[in-house]
């Protein structure tokens, strides 16, 4: 349970740099390892997320970097 909260406050912290930055929400998706997380189906870190494009501003870098706080904590 400890990699999926993790995980958690890590989206949440990306939410609050949304809030922060004044940037216009938007969808995320996740696949792969990260998807696994989130969803219970694994309790295992992982290296590496895999996101859609979908189009995204170049200002969502500041969003985007925020997984590897994450991987950080979790490795």
């Amino acid at each position: 349970m400890k990699t999926k909260d993790s995980l958690m406050q890590t989206l949440d912290d990306m939410e609050s740099v949304v809030k922060l930055f004044e940037i216009e929400p938007f969808d995320i998706y996740f696949l792969g390892g990260a998807a696994c997380i989130l969803g219970g189906y694994t309790e295992r870190a992982t290296r590496d997320f895999d996101f859609i494009d979908m189009g995204y501003s170049p200002r969502m870098g500041r969003v985007f970097s925020m997984p590897l706080f994450y991987l950080r904590k979790t490795l």
